[in-house]
């Protein structure tokens, strides 16, 4: 129900301009929408929303360089600690891009409570199968495997208390990390039909675990 999410939170907007968190969100509607113009006109409406919104435009626009510059300054912390969409996967791309994996691994330990003592949840399910891979891209192939073992229980325990948004297609990653192809994309497409559509843009058209997939028929 996109058009009327939009004319929500437009209107939010509209009784209150100065809140950072509504521009926020409607960045990401409208990211979501492909309405890109619209997400950076709205963002740029206060500098709260701007600085906020600057991982999740960047990731848009394909500029890892400026969405890591971002994270690193804590923009995707701007409105609140949990609603930080976009700083794992810009953490994780720009890794790789970028042959600085350990830097991106150190992040993510610290960022995330990965530390492998910390439970993994649903705050960190996401930013824990990025470093599965970051950790299999360093030769790592020990800690990536326990993390992928200890992902796939933890999200299936989460989802009947906590639904499946950001779960079902951190299974989808986890099963695709682990090379089952056929079983990640039917817990992909299961993720979709439940409705958890946020960033389908970034999941499709960007991430480097589903993009080699796109070529095959």
């Amino acid at each position: 129900r996109m058009a009327e999410a939009t004319q929500a939170i437009e209107h939010a907007i509209a009784v209150d301009p100065e809140n950072p968190w509504s521009r926020y969100t409607a960045t990401a509607i409208y990211l979501d929408l492909g309405e890109g113009d619209a997400a950076h006109a709205v963002a740029g409406g206060s500098p709260q929303s701007a600085e906020g919104s600057r991982v999740l435009l960047a990731l848009h626009d394909g500029d890892l360089a400026a969405a890591w510059q971002a994270v690193a300054s804590g923009a995707t912390r701007a409105n609140n600690l949990y609603e930080n969409w976009g700083e794992a996967e810009a953490v994780r791309d720009h890794a790789l891009a970028s042959g600085d994996l350990r830097g991106g691994i150190d992040y993510l330990e610290r960022r995330f409570d990965l530390d492998g003592v910390a439970p993994l949840e649903i705050r960190n399910f996401r930013a824990a199968a990025y470093l599965a891979q970051l950790a299999r891209a360093a030769g790592d192939e020990r800690r990536a495997a326990e993390l992928l073992d200890r992902l796939e229980p933890a999200i299936e325990a989460s989802v009947p208390v906590y639904g499946t948004g950001y779960a079902l297609r951190t299974l989808a990653t986890v099963r695709a990390l682990r090379g089952d192809t056929d079983s990640a994309l039917a817990t992909l497409a299961e993720s979709f039909r439940t409705g958890d559509l946020t960033q389908w843009w970034y999941t499709l058209e960007k991430d480097p675990v589903w993009r080699p997939l796109a070529s095959d028929p």
